[in-house]
This record gives C-alpha cells, structure tokens and sequence, in this order.
C-alpha cells in the first residue's frame, strides 16, 4: 500500500488504472461515486456494508462487502435507540484482510468479474436514471 497524497486527476487516473484491486472501507457513505470510478477501470473491489454498496456489488459478482467499520462506542445509544437505527458491528482488520485474501489468492477469477463492472455502469448513467424517474412517474400517474 502507498499513500501518494493529493493527485491531480490524470495522475489519479494512472494510478488507479494500475491497481489490480479496489478498497473502501468507508464508514459512512451515500451512492459511492468511487465504486463506479473502480468499475470503470475494471478493478474487483472490497467495499464495506454502507449507503448502496449492495447496489453497486450484487452478490459478489465484481467484488466482496464487509461490515461497516462504524464503532458503536462513537454513538450516543439513546439517540440510537430514540430514532430506532440499526446499529452495525464494527468491520474489523481481519474481515478487510479476508476479503483481500480471498481476492488475491484467486485473482485471474476476481480480474474477470472486474471487467464485468465496465458492462454494470451502464445502469448508473444519467439517461438511464432519467428512464427510471419516467417509469416510476408513469407507474405512479397511472394508479
């Protein structure tokens, strides 16, 4: 692992095109805009279990989701239990290390899923999610 700093976007570019493998471990994330980026460049990838990691990762098919790394100690438990979230166990170095393992020890399978996720970016264009809307207003104007 190294950790270049702040790069520029073409040198972003290069060295991701580099990578044989992708990590997100994020604690918190909305629609992870990385993941498409990853899938662009063809990388199996390890994300962890938050916002739409399961929509990016279905089933495995172009890489593997851990559990979230949120520790359960930062978080007030009344408000939790007040607003009834879910609290998820924390990921830990030894659910990351697996996943990588498991990528690593059978890459030329994994690489070939990643080329995969070129093919799933296409769900996540913009005139695709402009389809959905008109479906789902359609769908909703006709009831």
């Amino acid at each position: 692992v190294t950790f270049l700093g702040s790069l520029n976007r073409r040198e972003l570019s290069r060295r991701v095109a580099e990578a044989h493998v992708a990590i997100l471990p994020s604690s918190y994330e909305g629609f992870t805009i990385a993941g498409l980026e990853y899938m662009f460049f063809c990388l199996p990838m390890v994300l962890t279990k938050v916002g739409a990691a399961e929509d990016v990762i279905h089933a495995n098919d172009i890489g593997l989701i851990i559990p979230s790394p949120i520790e359960i100690s930062e978080l007030n438990s009344d408000v939790i239990k007040r607003l009834g979230l879910e609290v998820k166990p924390p990921a830990s170095t030894e659910k990351l290390t697996a996943a990588l393992k498991q990528i690593i020890e059978f890459y030329p399978e994994w690489s070939v899923k990643g080329e995969a996720g070129i093919e799933k970016i296409e769900g996540f264009t913009i005139e695709h999610t402009v389809q959905q809307y008109e479906r789902l207003i359609n769908r909703t104007i006709a009831k």
